[in-house]
């Protein structure tokens, strides 16, 4: 796999920063629902820190396709799970555009429709992983979120300060001097990206991947790329945004296309959150071993996991 689509996530760009947000849930058949709304649709989800994804029962996905909530272009492939009783279920992952729940809105969240008219609906970890740190206290949710538009600010000025300390060579002069005159140049701005990279000049590489994703803020690579970056510039944390955010760009129609990539993907994020929160680890470590089931690294975390 070629350095410039290593694991990398992070965007600077369309962030809205939220403050602490608690929501009270409903308390029905022994568990709690948290009220949210899909594409516009109000809906009641049970929330499963154990789910890999957001997930619906055939009775919603069908209103949803009849009425135009989601379209065809949002489905993607079928897909085989283990349930709670041993058995092998069967459904269909898709993208949804859009959920709002106690006032956040996340956009472009990985779910799955399952082929059963009366399943639960799960609020699973494609959701729960990209919210923020969650606390629970009988009914109530209190969401505290990544504080991205600060994290943004800081980081690129100090980043954009650091590039310049950072190695150079001629291409990467180049390079610079062709962006500077053409800002909207994405082919140049990726060479740059690239140069850098070669170069191990992380903080120029972070930089302009950034500025990638804010001319094309829904090709994936670029997020995937940053994550990378980020990683081998020691920031983990924002390592791991970025990542997640490369997940959550890949449209469904290019999940197939995509498969080892985000394989690594959520490998990196089960890995550099093993220690602090060992559920979405297991999460994301199965998750990677299902898309490929021949990266050895994931499948020695997974295991590792679930001694």
């Amino acid at each position: 796999m070629k350095a410039y689509f290593l694991p990398v996530f992070f965007s600077f760009i369309n962030v809205i920063c939220y403050s602490q947000t608690t929501i009270v849930m409903e308390k029905n058949g022994g568990v709690y629902w948290v009220p949210c709304k899909v594409n516009g649709i109000p809906l009641k989800f049970v929330l499963d820190t154990g789910a890999s994804d957001v997930s619906i029962s055939l009775t919603e996905a069908l209103f949803m396709l009849k009425n135009g909530y989601i379209s065809r272009e949002d489905i993607g492939e079928e897909i085989f799970y283990s349930i709670a009783n041993g058995d092998v279920a069967t459904g269909t992952k898709f993208n949804i555009k859009q959920i709002e729940i106690g006032g956040l809105i996340l956009s472009n969240i990985e779910a799955s429709i399952v082929h059963e008219s009366n399943a639960p609906l799960l609020l699973g970890q494609s959701l729960i992983g990209r919210l923020g740190r969650i606390l629970l206290d009988g009914n109530r949710l209190t969401i505290l979120p990544y504080d991205n538009e600060h994290i943004s600010f800081r980081n690129i000025k100090a980043i954009g300060a650091a590039v310049e300390l950072g190695p150079t060579n001629p291409k990467i002069e180049k390079l610079k001097t062709e962006v500077a005159k053409k800002p909207q140049d994405t082919d140049a701005l990726f060479r740059l990206a690239i140069a850098y990279q070669e170069a191990s000049n992380w903080n120029g590489a972070i930089l302009a991947w950034h500025k990638m994703s804010g001319l094309l803020p829904d090709w994936a690579p670029a997020y995937y790329s940053q994550g990378y970056s980020y990683q081998q510039a020691g920031n983990n944390e924002l390592a791991k945004i970025a990542y997640e955010k490369f997940i959550s760009t890949v449209k469904p129609a290019d999940m197939a296309a995509n498969k080892e990539t985000l394989s690594y993907a959520y490998f990196a994020v089960a890995y550099l959150v093993k220690d602090s929160d060992v559920t979405k680890a297991k999460t994301y470590a199965a998750k990677s071993v299902e898309l490929n089931p021949g990266y050895q690294d994931a499948v020695n975390l997974n295991k590792s996991l679930n001694k």
